[in-house]
This record gives C-alpha cells, sequence and structure tokens, in this order.
C-alpha cells in the first residue's frame, strides 16, 4: 500500500452527506415554536444557543426546547417541534452517497462522524445509506465530550491509527472542497484506493 494510501475515510456527517436546511424549514420551525414570524433572526439565536450541550447529549429533548422556548413545550408540542428538527437535518446529497458507494464496494471502511443529538442518531443509524455503507459511525451524543473525542475513541477502539485514516468534514478542507463541490474530495481518495488495493 502507498504511503498516501487511505486505509479509512471519517466522514462528517452534516455538510458533506448532509445537506443544510432550507430557508423554509427554518421558517416552518420557527412557526411550529410559535415565534414571532419577523423575529427570525432572535429564533436562530435561541435555536442555536444550547444546541452544543443538546448535541453532546446534556440536555434531554425536553429540556433543549425548553432553553429554546423559555418555557416547557406540552408532550405533544414537543414531539412536533423533534420532528419537525429531525426533518431538517436528514436531507442527504445523492451525488455524495453514490461516491461512498464506489468507495465501500472497493472496500473501504468509512465511519460516519456527527454531532447529532440522540434522537437524530437513531433516525441515521436506521436509514438505508447508513447501514449499507458505514462500517460504524460515532455521535457525539453517545458518551463522547466533543467530536474530537469521539474520533479518537473510535480510532484507539479500532486500532485505526491516525496517519491511515483521513477524516472529512467542516474544517478548512471541506471550505476549500466546497469551491469544487465537495465530491473532488472523495474521489482521489477512493481512486488511491483502488489503485492500491
Amino acid at each position: 500500500m502507498s504511503p498516501t494510501a487511505a486505509h479509512a475515510v471519517i466522514i462528517d456527517y452534516n455538510g458533506v452527506i448532509g445537506r443544510q436546511p432550507s430557508a423554509l424549514m427554518w421558517r416552518r420551525l420557527a412557526t411550529l415554536a410559535e415565534w414571532p414570524p419577523d423575529q427570525l433572526d432572535s429564533f436562530g439565536d435561541a435555536f442555536w444557543a444550547p444546541r452544543e450541550a443538546y448535541n453532546a447529549g446534556e440536555l434531554s429533548d425536553l429540556a433543549y426546547w425548553a432553553e429554546v422556548l423559555g418555557h416547557h413545550p406540552s408532550p405533544r408540542w414537543l414531539r412536533t417541534l423533534r420532528t419537525a428538527d429531525t426533518a431538517m437535518w436528514i436531507r442527504t446529497d445523492p451525488d455524495v452517497l453514490a461516491i461512498l458507494s464506489r468507495a465501500r464496494a472497493a472496500g473501504l471502511p468509512m465511519v460516519l462522524l456527527s454531532s447529532a443529538p440522540h434522537f437524530l442518531a437513531d433516525v441515521l443509524d436506521a436509514t438505508d445509506w447508513r447501514r449499507e455503507l458505514m462500517t460504524d459511525a460515532v455521535y457525539s451524543a453517545r458518551k463522547c465530550s466533543s467530536r474530537s473525542v469521539c474520533l479518537m475513541r473510535h480510532r484507539r477502539r479500532r486500532s485505526l491509527p491516525a496517519r491511515t485514516s483521513t477524516t472529512l468534514d467542516e474544517s478548512a478542507q471541506i471550505e476549500e472542497a466546497a469551491l469544487r463541490h465537495r465530491r473532488p474530495v472523495l474521489l482521489p481518495l477512493l481512486e488511491r484506493h483502488e489503485l492500491s488495493s
């Protein structure tokens, strides 16, 4: 195997496989939260302020939405908000999934890395693409204080040296790749794997 070939690819979900929510989705969620329609910016602030703790599993669904709303929602309202919130993050890029299908067919192990909260993580785990393409999935809400901790734990568990794995996330490399629609980042990894296997 050549020094540049990857043994595995660790792929961030949001921004790589997962598409960003549309403006319409944000407006719908704000409406369901009974937020004033002329204050969408403040809704975004309220949504994101406790999100890191929610994604890390430190807040329950009820505690998170109580922070966003400023009061506890009813059980039915909570289910409605959680369902709409989840729906915003489960759309995927079919072109990226097609490339990952090729990589999986070539035998390249792939691990999904995500900061999804518990409920969203369960939904992602139940998708066909997650079961068929990913060797494993690591979520920050599942006993990891951060995605970097999750990543280190996964590498130790799988005895996967950092130098033989490649991580695709929303860091500088993905920002640079966005200029090329992200997909060319995945193609060289697949080509290197195929040439070295």
